[in-house]
């Protein structure tokens, strides 16, 4: 099997292959440099057989949208924005937070409803274009039968597996010296620290790619996957809006909300929440620092992210939703380390090998936040 030894050329060679899993624990173990990946390993690994892995995911719509155009208090035709008249059924009731006024809807055309104006105590006033439109729910007459139904939208996340590879490589004299810094196990622990972090910068920032003229993956990232809810603190940081951001991804499928932050962010939210930030050492469970803030009613976990720093993204933060994302490997391609054994070369190789990808599932429920 050939060896990529220095990440530029390749040595092939007839050998004996060494190979053992990596426990998740000693991944852990290096949390800190890789929090995203430890999360994900803490959270469970899901094995497939194919190269593509895939989520179905159910979106339930929201009760939030927009009126196109300023409208009249006697006009009968109310035009949301684009997209949004799927909704609405006939026999939905909406409601005007800036009037106050209750519509009906009795009849919908694309993003055009046709309803009535003033159903309720309040009359129909003059809706300013770009007014917020709220969905109550529905009104049925007695004795009537259910018409259309409201679906729930299915849609597919889709991503592939990446293979990561890295060389270890140890000369014999070094091995023989007795020098802390020559070791084989210390060079071991240092490439899976690496090993980790590329795999943590791809599930962070990694764009799709299945180039199979060259079969060769690269795996979606959180960056490419949120996409709805992408929020500019403009600035300066409050805790009316990060607890504006925060709520914005609290849906009926979300669960427990993991911020991971750049040293920049983290530092501004410290120094915003000194009172009731709590901070907890998370080396026996994670491998880092965690610190706990109740905001919005929800309890967020914040960990330091150094690949963001990395990256060049100070100020950001991913504020994940760990009911929605996946750690995936392919069958008996999860993290292992394969030791070489090769009569012609004076030392001990091997190499780090994972193929694996990261799944979401619905990205509304998680959120970029970012302060320029």
């Amino acid at each position: 099997m050939p060896l990529n030894v220095n990440q530029g050329s390749v040595t092939t060679y007839n050998s004996k292959t060494l190979q053992s899993y990596i426990d998740p624990k000693v991944i852990l173990a290096y949390a800190k440099e890789a929090p995203f990946v430890g999360y994900l390993k803490r959270m469970g690994v899901k094995r497939i057989r194919s190269t593509t892995a895939e989520k179905v995911v159910k979106d339930f719509g929201k009760p939030t949208t927009a009126n196109v155009g300023a409208k009249t208090a006697s006009d009968t035709t109310i035009t949301v924005s684009s997209g949004d008249g799927s909704m609405f059924i006939p026999n939905s009731v909406i409601f005007i937070p800036s009037t106050g006024e209750q519509i009906l809807v009795t009849g919908v055309t694309g993003d055009n409803l046709t309803v009535v104006r003033g159903y309720g105590e309040t009359a129909a006033a003059n809706i300013a274009d770009g007014a917020l439109l709220v969905y109550l729910g529905t009104s049925y007459s007695e004795a009537t039968r259910v018409g259309t139904t409201r679906n729930v939208i299915a849609y597919k996340n889709i991503n592939v597996t990446q293979i990561f590879r890295t060389p270890v490589e140890i000369s014999g004299t070094d091995e023989a010296v007795d020098a802390v810094d020559t070791d084989w196990t210390l060079e071991k622990k240092e490439k899976l620290i690496m090993h980790l972090g590329e795999i943590e910068r791809q599930f962070m920032f990694g764009d799709f790619k299945d180039d199979t003229s060259a079969e060769r993956r690269t795996a979606r990232g959180l960056h490419k996957f949120i996409k709805t809810n992408v929020f500019d603190l403009g600035g300066s940081i409050t805790s009316k809006k990060m607890a504006d951001f925060v709520l914005d991804t609290v849906r009926a499928n979300s669960g427990k909300k993991v911020l991971f932050s750049s040293a920049d962010l983290f530092t501004s939210i410290e120094d915003l929440a000194q009172q009731v930030l709590r901070v907890q050492p998370g080396s026996k469970k994670f491998g880092a620092t965690v610190a706990k803030w109740l905001i919005g009613g929800k309890e967020i976990d914040i960990v330091h992210d150094p690949v963001l720093d990395e990256a060049g993204f100070a100020g950001y933060g991913y504020l994940v939703d760990m009911k929605n994302v996946k750690y995936v490997t392919l069958k008996g391609r999860d993290t292992r380390f394969k030791e070489y054994a090769d009569d012609d070369f004076d030392g001990r190789r091997g190499e780090y090998l994972t193929e694996a990808t990261l799944i979401v599932g619905d990205e509304k429920t998680m959120g970029i936040v970012y302060n320029p």
